[in-house]
């Protein structure tokens, strides 16, 4: 039986007490523990070692660096060290396949054999449903179906769990939602492994609700409950403040079997937390409690309705007409992405007609105008032959306010100082997609020898900007294999930083319906998008709709790639408007809803439902005109 627990200095007296339960219940059984640390004190993590070697199979300390969760914010009682969790893929030995994660504050009460024992199938990991789900669920934009759990007691499938970045999932999920993230890591694995989860039987993980120590949303105690709570397996002390056992004020019935575990251990003599307050003060300390929990309820129920509203606002606003507009003039490209799926798709290399680009444009401006981005996917614009003639064209119309397109800069040495710099004065963003910083990295993912060039082309770009005092925002784009790539090269991202850029990074990849497969790709990680339950309206769908080089217009550019599976009409024979309101787009959106979605929806991996609409980027969007920077870093240029 393989084990792993993490601990700071606050919990090595308490990690000491949970691996002396699991051997008195479990003595029959081999057991090998691996402890996940950062720097703790020496002198204690000696006397653990010691104290454990005495019962235990094999014990053994990985120590890791705390830079690797720079980013992760801690909450409350909850600290930095609760994030090791999501290590465990990365620092455990390769050769172990299953691992059942225990958190310090808990006692084992039964043999876990069952537990070690136990099939997953196809999923990553088993877990006891956590208290209050529905609140959970609602602040973290999960479907209520798909349940939210306790991973305080996890049996993980390492194998799963390494087929995929759950280091940088985690980051970039942090980094959207920090304002409603309370429960740590807690809340990063729901969000990741939603629905895709075993739910163990309740006795596997008793926490203290089972004895009325706190309240959730839930319905009284069912039958499992009430077994769970006469003959628990592992007792679980989750809370803060007097739910755990080494609180003088803690009245959990549990308690003495963690203090009869704790008199074994070297800390026997470690007095409890918190002395008795006299009465009036320990009332004023219950007031104020039930004040806070008020309050924090109150709280949560008002940011709930306020993203309900930012949700409706954003569907009402993209009824009738696209947020703003996504046009593909060229299906060329001069790199190889190792990511893309450029070399998998079956289409003849085309320019758009100005005809039907002006025609569009129009269009688009007597519908109100607004954003028109020229990203190509796959494709690169700088070949567009009539670009410059297409932004002329934009000009004209003055409602035509932001245009902004992603390119992976290698043409850019094509266009004169002159040319650039009128590109410049008209866009508001360039987004710039570079394959690191060194040259054989930038080669083994692009497949070409152009990263002298990019970043010299670059250079240009930032003093034509400076010269014309631009306002353009440069967004250099930067994709790697490596989730610590922000880390090694934190101090050449900020020269960049401090030159205007902006800078972002991604190491995982999506699969563009499926047609990019991880199996095949070439030491990248792409994100598989079949698992994931899409029974809501997609919202790229909903944002915007793309004319591709051959006037088909697609009602979504990011993953129709081919234009076979989504198209919604044609720029040639109908207009933008008809296109946008036609029984096709209607049938594509009501296909989610039925839980039918077209074959290349149900495999792709940008899927976000709705809910996505209630995160920060899209707070400040009233109208389709001036769209918030922030937007345009979540979706790209």
């Amino acid at each position: 039986m393989i084990i792993t627990c993490a601990i700071d200095n606050n919990y090595i007296r308490h990690c000491a007490v949970m691996l002396k339960s699991l051997y008195d219940t479990n003595q029959r059984e081999e057991i090998n523990v691996y402890i996940i640390h950062g720097a703790i004190d020496e002198a204690e993590r000696s006397k653990l070692a010691a104290y454990l070697g005495r019962f235990l199979s094999l014990v053994s300390f990985i120590k890791i660096n705390p830079e690797i969760l720079k980013g992760f914010p801690p909450f409350g009682h909850l600290p930095i060290s609760t994030y090791y969790r999501l290590l465990i893929p990365t620092v455990l030995p390769p050769a172990i396949q299953k691992v059942i994660f225990l958190d310090c504050d808990l006692v084992v009460a039964d043999s876990l054999n069952d537990l070690w024992n136990m099939n997953l199938g196809d999923y990553p990991l088993a877990a006891v449903t956590d208290h209050g789900v529905k609140s959970s669920c609602e602040r973290l934009g999960l479907s209520e179906s798909s349940g939210y759990f306790n991973p305080g007691v996890t049996v993980i499938d390492l194998n799963k769990w390494r087929k995929r970045d759950i280091l940088s999932e985690g980051l970039e999920f942090v980094k959207s939602t920090r304002a409603t993230l309370t429960n740590c890591d807690q809340d990063v694995l729901n969000h990741i492994f939603e629905a895709q989860w075993l739910h163990l039987d309740i006795k596997w993980n008793a926490c203290p609700h089972l004895w009325g120590m706190y309240k959730g949303e839930d319905a009284p105690l069912t039958p499992q409950d009430e077994a769970a709570r006469n003959k628990p397996a592992i007792i679980h002390f989750a809370g803060a403040g007097n739910t755990k056992p080494w609180n003088y004020h803690c009245v959990h019935p549990w308690k003495a079997r963690y203090l009869e575990l704790k008199n074994k251990t070297p800390w026997a003599r470690v007095p409890l937390e918190s002395q008795p307050p006299s009465l009036p003060v320990r009332l004023w300390q219950e007031s104020l409690f039930r004040l806070r929990c008020l309050a924090k309820n109150v709280l949560v129920r008002v940011r709930n309705l306020l993203q309900v509203l930012q949700v409706r606002r954003m569907l009402k606003l993209i009824d009738r007409r696209p947020l703003y507009l996504n046009v593909e003039t060229v299906n060329i490209c001069n790199a190889r992405c190792v990511f893309c799926c450029y070399d998998k798709i079956k289409i003849e290399p085309q320019v758009l007609p100005l005809d039907i680009f002006e025609k569009v444009i129009r269009e688009y401006s007597e519908m109100g105008g607004g954003a028109v981005s020229l990203t190509p996917v796959p494709g690169e614009v700088l070949l567009d032959p009539h670009l410059i003639k297409r932004y002329e064209i934009l000009a004209k119309y003055k409602n035509i306010d932001q245009v902004s397109f992603t390119t992976n800069g290698i043409a850019f040495e094509k266009y004169s100082d002159q040319e650039l710099k009128y590109i410049l004065r008209s866009s508001f963003m360039i987004q710039i997609s570079i394959g690191g910083l060194n040259r054989e990295g930038y080669k083994s993912l692009f497949q070409v020898d152009q990263f002298e060039n990019v970043l010299n082309s670059i250079s240009r770009l930032l003093n034509l900007k400076k010269a014309i005092d631009g306002d353009v925002h440069i967004h250099l784009a930067f994709r790697t294999n490596n989730p610590n790539f922000e880390d090694m090269h934190r101090e050449q991202l900020e020269a960049f930083k401090r030159q205007g850029c902006l800078v972002s990074h991604i190491s995982t990849y999506g699969n563009f319906g499926g047609i990019v497969k991880g199996d095949e790709a070439k030491d990248i990680s792409i994100i598989n998008g079949s698992g994931l339950k899409k029974n809501e309206t997609c919202i790229y769908p909903l944002l915007a709709p793309s004319v591709l080089p051959n006037s088909s217009v697609t009602n979504c550019g990011c993953v129709d790639v081919n234009g076979d599976s989504l198209i919604i009409g044609d720029a040639h024979g109908q207009t933008l408007g008809e296109c946008w309101s036609s029984q096709k787009r209607k049938k594509i959106l009501r296909s989610f809803r039925q839980g039918k979605p077209v074959e290349l929806c149900m495999h792709c991996s940008m899927y976000r439902d709705t809910r996505y609409f209630a995160l920060p980027p899209h707070k400040n969007i009233r109208s389709y005109k001036k769209l918030p920077l922030e937007f345009y870093m979540m979706y790209g240029g």
